[in-house]
């Protein structure tokens, strides 16, 4: 359903709860394993890039990339399930750059309070989340047009 028909005001209020959010549907527990299979080894690549050029965004282990991935997740998903669908929709016009900014905080303060990750400069943290948002559309991208090309083949 697309953002501008949720937009609408609801005409019954019992509803109006349930379509508060848009990410609030049926699949909603296969979305978080997808999205935090999709954090998982989308960091495990650009830790892996970043330690290719001699560049440490962070000092990780498995269990800091996993835990880090496993926050990112729960985070972001908790924030875009909190804010309105107004919000979200002014949210999705920033090119995803508000998702950047989601992740870059989360980054930021699960280095405070993980003790698997440590942090030894903040700019290849901002160069993370935007790699981050940038490979995450592209994926989401590629997946949408493989699932459009099975679809047809039914």
């Amino acid at each position: 359903m697309p953002i501008k028909r949720q937009l609408k005001p609801l005409k019954n209020p019992k509803t109006t709860i349930l379509k508060l959010t848009f990410y609030m549907h049926k699949n909603v527990y296969k979305h978080l394993v997808i999205l935090l299979l999709m954090n998982t080894w989308i960091t495990m690549a650009i830790f892996g890039i970043f330690s290719l050029i001699d560049q440490q965004a962070v000092d990780v282990s498995v269990l800091g990339v996993i835990s880090l991935s496993l926050m990112l997740t729960i985070v972001e998903h908790s924030v875009k399930t909190i804010i309105p669908l107004k919000t979200y929709a002014a949210l999705s016009k920033t090119f995803g750059l508000g998702t950047v900014l989601i992740i870059f905080i989360t980054a930021s303060l699960s280095t405070l309070f993980l003790p698997y990750i440590k942090l030894p400069m903040i700019e290849p943290l901002v160069l993370y989340a935007f790699m981050l948002v940038l490979i995450r559309f592209y994926l989401r991208g590629a997946l949408l047009r493989t699932m459009r090309r099975y679809k047809r083949r039914r």
